[in-house]
């Protein structure tokens, strides 16, 4: 599963605190399209209008509330009502009824005083669009998981947004491509020539010019440089 992060320089996104009938309610977006990311590993991602659409009609009995993440601090569901997910022109809107646990107080609390800037959403990507020079890229649908709240410095999960993106740009699975660097920032370091050149390939396909030629008699210069740029 991956993550994304609705930033606080979305100046328009908007965090408050509500009373309801048996709390507090709170209420912001999760994510926000057409919005470019930080850069993910060499390429920014935005998020369509209607990435949402399908998730939020077939997968309502499991979504759920975090507070960052966590699966073990439960703030909401959508089967039991207490979370209510909706896509509008803006982004993925998200409220959430509070319970009256340690963290749903503290979350309200945090909200509160403004100390809360941001949230997050949890999914799996299903379909997505690269530009011809790799350089961008566009979540046309995804499944949802989750959304939470961020309480703390927010890190925007760059390593699996890569492996995704290298793997689409030389179309193999996403397995091989970890499989491969996992290998390369190890202790070892030892590639297969499978390996090598399929992170060769994935490499070049970024780029108007090869960083490399496949086979290329500099194969050992080109690792240790690799290793170096990864250590």
């Amino acid at each position: 599963m991956e993550t994304r992060l609705a930033i606080d320089a979305w100046k328009d996104v908007d965090f408050r605190m509500e009373a309801g009938d048996d709390g507090k309610t709170f209420r912001g977006y999760a994510a926000v399209f057409d919005s470019e990311s930080d850069d993910l590993g060499g390429f920014r991602e935005t998020i369509a209008p209607g990435a949402f659409s399908k998730t939020l009609r077939e997968r309502k009995d499991d979504q759920k509330a975090f507070v960052n993440h966590d699966w073990g601090r439960l703030l909401g569901s959508r089967k039991a009502g207490t979370l209510r997910l909706n896509e509008d022109d803006y982004g993925l809107h998200a409220e959430i009824d509070l319970p009256d646990t340690q963290d749903g107080r503290d979350i309200g609390a945090l909200v509160a005083r403004g100390d809360i800037h941001a949230m997050s959403f949890g999914f799996v990507p299903v379909k997505s669009e690269v530009s011809q020079n790799g350089k961008s890229q566009r979540l046309v649908e995804v499944k949802l998981r989750e959304v939470s709240p961020v309480t703390a410095w927010p890190a925007y999960r760059a390593t699996t947004a890569s492996v995704r993106h290298l793997a689409e740009l030389v179309d193999v699975e996403e397995d091989e491509i970890a499989s491969a660097m996992r290998v390369l920032t190890s202790e070892d370091g030892t590639l297969t020539d499978e390996q090598y050149d399929l992170l060769s390939r994935a490499l070049t396909a970024r780029r108007p010019e090869p960083i490399l030629p496949v086979g290329t008699p500099l194969r050992d210069e080109w690792l240790a440089r690799l290793q170096t740029r990864q250590s």
